[in-house]
């Protein structure tokens, strides 16, 4: 079970974000809008390890994200850190 079906607040957390998010955001405004919990080089070492969201774009210097595959590659972190809590 995902953390996001243990924790009934992670319901809202998401869909605050989906709703306040862009379709197409940059790091900056994703780590702004998560509060922090990632900083946009934890976000870039993601992506370089090939393991960041789906689909990203580069615009000039600026990586953007699409908000959906985004909040599916987040959810997975959170679902992977409470794995991780219970062992």
């Amino acid at each position: 079970m995902s953390l996001f079906n243990k924790h009934p607040g992670n319901h809202k957390f998401f869909s605050e974000l989906r709703q306040k998010l862009p379709p197409i955001f940059t790091r900056e405004t994703a780590c702004n809008m998560i509060g922090g919990i990632f900083s946009p080089r934890t976000l870039s070492n993601f992506d370089a390890a090939g393991k960041g969201p789906d689909n990203k774009y580069h615009i000039g210097k600026k990586v953007a994200y699409e908000r959906d595959d985004f909040l599916d590659w987040l959810q997975r972190q959170f679902s992977s850190s409470a794995r991780f809590r219970t062992l």
